[in-house]
């Protein structure tokens, strides 16, 4: 199998980016390819905990099926696919670097059927999209990081609106995400 592997380093700390990413049904707030996520059962993942997303492949959506096969919070969650042509299993480790950390998104892309022709293309696009997916990840790390402190200097204006949760969340709307999509509500614990 052929891996593909790539890193970005988030200026937030490795328990905070590891909180948000280990929510699978938000993923699409980060990955332009899924268009809609639900995660079975709701809560916290664990090994066996089933991610089914609609997401935007050549021919149209598609419903993918992947089950977590390991989950260590807070340094690694993995999944596999379980159906469709192309599988993958895909892994999303978090390693601290000061405070900030480094995440690691691996992949690797197995052809089932006529999947086997496929995976080539679907290698490739893989390569083009998974650096911009980090990159949208990363955003969201710096606008809420850049958020909290405008709200905490007092100075925060529209288009973000605060407001403080329970516990030491904080939450900000915005009117689009990383990917031009209708935006979510983006949570990431608030930094101390």
């Amino acid at each position: 199998m052929n891996g593909i592997a790539y890193d970005v380093e988030i200026n937030r700390t490795a328990d905070e980016v590891f909180a948000y990413i280990e929510q699978l049904d938000r993923h699409g707030e980060w990955q332009a390819a899924i268009i809609d996520a639900r995660q079975e059962p709701a809560g916290h993942p664990r090994v066996g905990t089933r991610n089914i997303e609609t997401r935007r492949v050549p021919g149209g959506p598609r419903q993918i099926v992947s089950e977590v096969i390991e989950y260590d919070p807070p340094r690694r969650i993995a999944a596999r696919g379980l159906n469709g042509p192309i599988r993958a299993h895909v892994a999303l480790s978090v390693h601290p670097v000061e405070s900030r950390c480094r995440v690691t998104l691996s992949v690797e892309l197995r052809g089932f059927g006529i999947g086997r022709i496929l995976v080539l293309f679907a290698r490739r696009a893989a390569r083009k999209q998974i650096p911009q997916d980090l990159a949208a990840l990363k955003a969201i790390g710096i606008v809420t990081r850049l958020c909290l402190r405008l709200h905490v200097h007092g100075t925060l204006q529209k288009p973000l609106e605060h407001r403080r949760r329970s516990g030491d969340h904080h939450r900000h709307e915005d009117h689009g995400n990383a990917h031009g999509h209708a935006a979510r509500n983006v949570i990431l614990p608030a930094h101390k």
